[in-house]
């Protein structure tokens, strides 16, 4: 199940002013091509396949995170925006399992 983190801080879940501030990743992309973008956002993907931990695909996660940033960098708001990009990388793929396969590249390059 794809929790919002923010649930864990006490009272969240039982307030309802505070339930109605948080917005799809959808909605998120749209404010930000307005110029709606409230003072604070914390944006976080759906753990269950965007993220960059295994099971999950690291490409389906990257892409998530240049989808964000590249909607926060072309938003009018982008002048007057800080964008932190926080990543927990005390472990990963590098320090318990081998690494997969690299994919086969679906094109060649000439030189």
């Amino acid at each position: 199940m794809d929790l919002p983190s923010q649930l864990i801080v006490p009272g969240v879940a039982e307030s309802p002013e505070r339930q109605a501030k948080f917005v799809s990743t959808t909605d998120f992309l749209a404010d930000a091509a307005a110029g709606r973008l409230p003072q604070f956002s914390f944006v976080e993907p759906q753990y269950s396949y965007e993220s960059q931990e295994n099971p999950q695909d690291i490409q389906v996660g990257e892409r998530f995170i240049a989808r964000i940033a590249r909607a926060v960098m072309q938003s009018p708001n982008w002048g007057r925006t800080a964008l932190f990009i926080t990543y927990d990388e005390h472990g990963g793929y590098y320090d318990h399992i081998p690494p997969p396969p690299p994919s086969r590249p679906t094109t060649r390059r000439r030189c």
